[in-house]
């Protein structure tokens, strides 16, 4: 489980430094050291930098935390501003759905009135929300507690917000029954996880100098009666004070009230006003003022009794600092607090003056009571612990993520459907690219789970008579649209095909399969066949840094920066998740982006039906190929990357390519004439020339009666660049026995349903492996066997539509992105309500919590001395030098970023210094 803890009740002007921010501290810091094999992060708001250091030196060095940016200091969130709290609250909320965990904590909810705190819980959210809930005094007080109204109007929205809290976590049970009945919150989303008093709080005789050196200092010099816990309506100190004066005089003659709080300095001229004329002595009761924590510990060890008239409580933990000290307690009996004292001879009824004074007399007169409070107060003590409260938080949180409702997707328009709208955008049959024809496979069940609105501008669209009937609609109609939809689905290849999907995807999101893990091929094509000004220069340095810059200025082989460079890291950062066909690509996520890149990309195996028949001996007459031939067929485009000229070389040196009866034919044809040409020759030169062939391009009933014809298939790779064979697949789901390398997605082939050779095996190898097929044909039938055996377990459409739902479902739930559309879906509803000015303020937020997908680890250098006109000292030519050479070699596993002091504060990239620094063309960043 992955908990996010907002601790911005330790950031809150009021609460940091009392008890709410010290029991939010305390319970986050224990869920941390318990979090086990869970995942546990601390969300703090930038807008109240002067608190996080504190709060981080609170936790140990490996405490993970999120630093995200609320708004900037200008009175967002006070209350004589709605619409700013509001739309703080948006900001808050999209920016920690963005860190993707399962639920989030909020320590302390009433919070926001008169600083920059921002929380909220908002209506429709895709993490379930847990709440740390203190007490409901404001509420069930509102005459004592709510006397202004636009606070009464503040704190009851917050009280309507905290309704929709998924799980409340009571610090005490009379906090959870007032939840219960006040909130009307179901039973089980309120449990109580109570609290604890800090280890500080402990019993410990203090050394005689340190206690006089404390009498001394707060004026103490007789037995302590004492108090702490704040001077408040519903603290009850008044009534203390009169309670005490009432106590016999030659008992209280030895014994001070120590009253230990902050306090100002009216009110307290009013206590000691109202203690003189209830015929208290000057030195009977004694206002300490604010002590520390070191002198409140000695003064719980010291006093004879510590005496808590409060009647009403969310958990009251002065009491039970108290008794962790093993003081003699005695208390009021309402609310919380006779769950922390634990015996009724201990309590009093906080409304009768007497009940209070003779409960005092009793604790100060009756030794044997007040020895036996104390070791009361020492075990009852006991049974409360951080750890016991953390591991109930916990629990709680776990239950309330088990119990969440999905997130499910509505259909837009009025049609009754219930299957969620989705914009599919690819290309098409009877479009010549293997993606076309995936598309028609995948598209009669993908409409199963939804309802799909083609995207093309294709003249003419070939579906099979299996497909149902799709609305089409064309580009410049998604333009106006695409924001309507609630599913968008974009193939990517590395092909012109692909073009038009990089706007759309950068406007809209969506879900992107990474047919092919490089993009090199097309970004390249909408550079210099698009006249896309500088889109190749942008991609390269998005996707690979200064590093790729260099070497397109360097003059280098364009085709070796598409074959060095994937180009692809926009499209992963514009989407909202990323399919792709094979773990090969999760690994090359990994190699060119970081360890964690493709961490929660879904891996859906390439579909393919088996035929409905074969039909090998009518597809040879058709072909011209005799019955009794054995066929050695490769299928797909030639060239070097598929290692035709190595199977070619290992047919050669085989002893069929001397047997009459044996042929070897390439079905399809060259891109690279080059290539092409060479092969030839090859061919030629070598035995058997004239049981040989290419075919060139091959229709789509050809390519089929091949497969049909073939008694084994070779397909082999190098330089793999992410993509998976359609060919391939196509081999397995006709039975045909397969020889391949163990090459990129074709090393995860499942043993026994192909031949697998070493990725860079020795021709020899090959060779045997094809006379060995020859020789046995019982090892042909095996793999045929196996191969359509491993198609229909593993490939079959219908099944692959599914595994497409989970994963386009996955990714919209998890999507960081997608928080950021939801924030500004709710952002339309008030933006007109917000002043003009605030608006650039909101931006700012927004786009400084958009979460990076791709984390690749930065070597920020400092390069302000150098972006100087009279940047010409020696020392500074030393840095242009180390610079340089940075940016020139990129250091494994960095991307180096110069960056320069902005003078208004902070550090930017100096992107038009490095183009003007290493002589590259403008990039307009």
């Amino acid at each position: 489980m992955k908990i996010l803890t907002d601790l911005q009740a330790c950031q809150s002007a009021p609460h940091r430094e009392r008890g709410i921010g010290r029991y939010a501290l305390s319970l986050a810091a224990e869920m941390n050291r318990l979090r086990g094999e869970s995942e546990f992060r601390i969300a703090l708001n930038a807008a109240i930098p002067d608190t996080i250091e504190a709060v981080r030196a609170a936790f140990p060095e490996d405490a993970d935390f999120s630093i995200w940016s609320g708004m900037k200091r200008t009175a967002w969130n006070r209350c004589e501003n709605e619409q700013r709290r509001v739309a703080g609250g948006v900001v808050r909320s999209a920016a920690l759905a963005a860190k993707r965990m399962d639920i989030h904590h909020i320590s302390s909810f009433f919070e926001g009135y008169i600083d920059d705190v921002v929380v909220d819980i908002p209506e429709v959210r895709r993490t379930p929300v847990a709440v740390t809930l203190y007490d409901l005094i404001p509420l069930l007080y509102q005459g004592i507690y709510l006397p202004d109204e636009r606070m009464r109007a503040w704190y009851l929205s917050r009280v309507e917000a905290l309704k929709r809290a998924d799980i409340l976590l009571a610090i005490s049970e009379c906090t959870r029954r007032d939840a219960i009945e006040h909130l009307g919150m179901e039973p089980s989303r309120v449990v109580n996880i109570s609290a604890a008093a800090d280890p500080m709080f402990r019993s410990c005789r203090p050394h005689p100098d340190a206690e006089a050196a404390l009498r001394a200092r707060y004026g103490l010099n007789r037995r302590i009666l004492l108090y702490t816990g704040g001077i408040d309506h519903r603290k009850n100190t008044v009534r203390l004070i009169e309670a005490f004066s009432r106590v016999d005089p030659a008992i209280r003659s030895g014994v001070q009230l120590a009253i230990v709080c902050e306090i100002n300095g009216d009110t307290e001229q009013m206590l000691l006003a109202q203690a003189a004329s209830m015929g208290l002595a000057s030195g009977e009761l004694v206002l300490t003022g604010y002590v520390s924590d070191k002198d409140l510990v000695t003064l719980y060890n010291l006093c004879e009794a510590f005496v808590f008239p409060s009647w009403y409580e969310g958990f009251g933990l002065p009491v039970l600092e108290a008794m962790a000290c093993g003081a003699a307690v005695i208390a009021s009996d309402r609310a919380s607090v006779p769950e922390l004292v634990g015996r009724s001879d201990a309590l009093f009824n906080p409304f009768r003056t007497d009940d209070i004074a003779a409960r005092i007399t009793e604790v100060l007169t009756d030794d044997g009571f007040r020895r036996n409070l104390r070791e009361h107060s020492l075990a009852q003590a006991r049974q409360f612990s951080w750890e016991s409260s953390a591991a109930r938080a916990i629990e709680a949180m776990a239950e309330a993520v088990q119990s969440a409702a999905p997130v499910v997707a509505v259909a837009i328009g009025g049609t009754g459907d219930h299957r969620p709208a989705l914009a599919y955008i690819a290309p098409l049959p009877p479009e010549q690219t293997g993606i076309a024809d995936y598309s028609g496979e995948l598209l009669p069940h993908l409409a199963e789970h939804y309802r799909i609105v083609l995207v093309t501008d294709q003249t003419r669209i070939e579906m099979s008579a299996g497909c149902p009937e799709l609305e089409v609609r064309d580009l410049a109609w998604f333009e106006r649209n695409g924001g309507s939809f609630e599913r968008i689905l974009y193939h990517f290849g590395n092909s012109p095909f692909h073009g038009h999907m990089f706007g759309l995807l950068e406007r809209f999101g969506g879900v992107v399969v990474l047919h092919d893990f490089y993009l090199s091929g097309v970004v390249s094509h909408l550079h210099w066949a698009s006249k896309i000004p500088g889109f190749w220069s942008e991609y390269l340095y998005r996707s690979h840094g200064y590093r790729a810059l260099i070497d397109l200025a360097s003059g280098e082989d364009p085709e070796e920066l598409l074959l060095r460079y994937p180009c692809n890291a926009p499209v992963i950062e514009n989407a909202d998740g990323v399919i792709v066909h094979s773990q090969h690509s999760r690994e090359l996520a990994r190699i060119f982006y970081g360890e964690d890149a493709a961490s929660d990309w879904s891996v859906v195996p390439l579909l393919k039906a088996l035929p409905e028949r074969l039909e090998k001996r009518q597809s040879r007459v058709e072909l011209g190929i005799p019955a009794d031939d054995f066929i050695v067929c490769s299928f797909g485009i030639l060239g070097d990357s598929k290692l035709n000229h190595r199977l070619l070389e290992a047919w050669q040196s085989s002893s069929l390519a001397c047997n009459d009866r044996c042929k070897l034919i390439f079905v399809g044809g060259a891109h690279d004439p080059v290539f092409g040409a060479a092969l030839r020759e090859q061919i030629n030169s070598g035995p058997g020339s004239d049981r040989v062939t290419i075919t060139g391009y091959a229709s789509a009933d050809d390519y089929s009666r091949y497969l049909q014809a073939a008694d084994v298939a070779v397909q082999l790779r190098r330089s793999s660049r992410g993509e998976t064979s359609a060919a391939l697949f196509d081999c397995l789901a006709h039975g045909v026995p397969t020889i391949v390398n163990a090459h990129g997605s074709m090393a995860e082939l499942a043993p026994g349903s192909v031949v697998s050779l070493q990725d860079d095996f020795e021709s020899a190898a090959l060779t045997a492996e094809l006379e060995g097929l020859y020789a046995v044909p019982q090892a042909r039938e095996r793999l045929a066997e196996a191969s359509a055996r491993y198609c229909r377990e593993n490939l079959d459409p219908r099944s692959i539509a599914s595994q497409y739902r989970d994963a386009i479902e996955h990714a919209y739930l998890n999507s960081p992105t997608q928080s950021v559309r939801d924030a500004g879906v709710q952002l339309a509803r008030s933006w007109g309500a917000i002043d003009e000015g605030d608006r650039g303020l909101v931006a700012e937020a927004m786009a400084a919590n958009l979460p990076m997908q791709l984390s690749v680890k930065q070597m920020l250098v400092d390069v302000t001395e150098l972006t100087k006109r009279d940047a010409k000292s020696g020392i500074q030519r030393v840095v242009r030098s180390i610079v340089s050479w940075l940016l020139k070699s990129q250091p494994n596993g960095y991307r180096v970023e110069p960056v320069y002091a902005d003078p208004n504060g902070g550090y930017r990239y100096a992107r038009e210094f490095c183009c003007e620094f290493l002589k590259l063309e403008p990039m307009g960043l």
